[in-house]
């Protein structure tokens, strides 16, 4: 065989092995692209096999993830069952606004307004949700404006239910409340000092006993305040308090 018959055998070679590449990288891109339906998809039968895996995996999430116009028209939302428990259809018919608690409306709607007004900015904000079975849940919802995108031209939300942590970090406050009362208003003078001696934290008792305010305090430690002839028993206190001997002396 010609020398050149070979040579054009090899570029057909390589042409073909490029085609095939470039088919399966289109093929790559629609699978990509073609999961996201083009209006109000979830009241819609899915058209495709692949429609039906991604809206399987967004449904899945743990998040609710709606599509809106700049009126909050729902264009497209996924199951929002597992955080409010209504249908999507339930959801869309409602509409955003009439699932927040009364006393939020206007919480809301300045929320909305912030988006509007910062494109490609996501904002948050936490509000309170009814949930289908008639209680509330805290939800914190993220949205971003791309309504100036030609390409998408909506606001995206996403949506997740924070109710548990919300509670956490309610449950912590009161207990930082509750100590910081106990602290403010012990009967006994009461201090925070750091390993130097320095005053952290004092209460009121402490500093009627000391006679210093809480400022004056501040710029001290506990050393100046401590009789010479105490002065070294205490610190042997401390050393064996910090080296975990005992908590406290």
């Amino acid at each position: 065989m010609p020398e050149n018959c070979l040579e054009w055998q090899d570029k057909l070679a390589q042409v073909n092995q490029q085609l095939k590449e470039a088919q399966a990288r289109i093929a790559q891109l629609e699978a990509r692209t073609q999961y996201l339906p083009q209006a109000t998809p979830s009241l819609q039968p899915l058209q495709s096999a692949t429609d039906r895996y991604f809206q399987k995996i967004i449904d899945r999430s743990g998040d609710h993830i709606v599509l809106t116009d700049a009126y909050t028209n729902i264009l497209y939302s996924n199951s929002v069952a597992q955080i409010l428990g209504y249908s999507v259809e339930e959801y869309s018919t409602m509409g955003i606004l009439a699932l927040l608690h009364p006393g939020e409306i206007a919480k809301a709607e300045a929320f909305w307004r912030s988006v509007l007004e910062s494109p490609n900015q996501t904002k948050v904000e936490v509000l309170h949700a009814r949930h289908k079975a008639g209680h509330y849940v805290w939800v914190e919802v993220n949205s971003v404006n791309l309504l100036h995108d030609p390409e998408l031209g909506v606001v995206i939300t996403n949506t997740r239910d924070v109710t548990d942590r919300r509670r956490t970090e309610e449950a912590l406050q009161e207990s930082e409340t509750f100590f910081r009362n106990t602290f403010e208003q012990a009967a006994v003078g009461m201090a925070h000092t750091a390993l130097d001696g320095t005053w952290l934290r004092v209460n009121q008792r402490m500093c009627e006993i000391v006679g210093y305010s809480k400022e004056e305090l501040k710029t001290k430690t506990f050393q100046e305040l401590t009789h010479p002839d105490d002065l070294e028993a205490d610190l042997a206190q401390s050393r064996r308090a910090q080296a975990g001997e005992f908590q406290t002396y």
